[in-house]
């Protein structure tokens, strides 16, 4: 009797300590604790697999990787290459601007950028500034700095079936 009630107990208690994490499943760097995902910064659900949206996206530094190598059939500046510069924009407003890059079909600024409202769509001009007349464009893009469901990448290129420039947002952050 006694070896019959200490293998009662034994199974008690080995049903009572069962893994309560043994069928769940944590996606995207989840931790199972007592039954439950506790999910990373970004994600959020029962199994961590619904992407959250960050409160802020922050851009490190911009590359401009390519332009229209002229202006409509004539050069950019007299002698050489455009003198490039950026502006982006939010309803029209001008949120940020960049210095002049003299004598650039390529460029990188390294001024960091805070998008607030990181799911609402934003604008970046390139502009040619000659320091005689008005700056001349080069080439926009409209985009939104965080794209739902696409991860959370630190890098990500800018560019567009008609555009005529292409720019790489580098050293991306995101904060929930």
């Amino acid at each position: 009797m006694k070896n019959l009630f200490a293998a009662f107990m034994l199974i008690f208690l080995l049903s009572a300590c069962a893994d309560e994490c043994k069928d769940v499943v944590c996606n995207n760097g989840g931790i199972c604790v007592n039954g439950l995902c506790d999910c990373p910064d970004g994600f959020e659900g029962p199994s961590c697999d619904q992407e959250t949206t960050p409160q802020s996206v922050r851009v490190g530094s911009i590359s401009l990787t390519s332009v229209p190598p002229d202006n409509n059939g004539s050069n950019w500046d007299l002698f050489d290459g455009p003198d490039v510069y950026y502006q982006i924009t939010k309803d029209g407003d001008v949120i940020a601007e960049s210095e002049v890059r003299e004598d650039s079909f390529t460029a990188e600024w390294n001024a960091p950028i805070s998008f607030n409202d990181p799911a609402e769509v934003y604008e970046i001009r390139v502009l040619d500034d000659d320091g005689v007349s008005n700056p001349e464009f080069v080439g926009g893009i409209s985009f939104v700095p965080y794209r739902s469901n696409a991860g959370f990448p630190d890098t990500y290129e800018l560019t567009c079936d008609d555009c005529t420039i292409t720019l790489v947002f580098n050293n991306v952050d995101y904060s929930f």
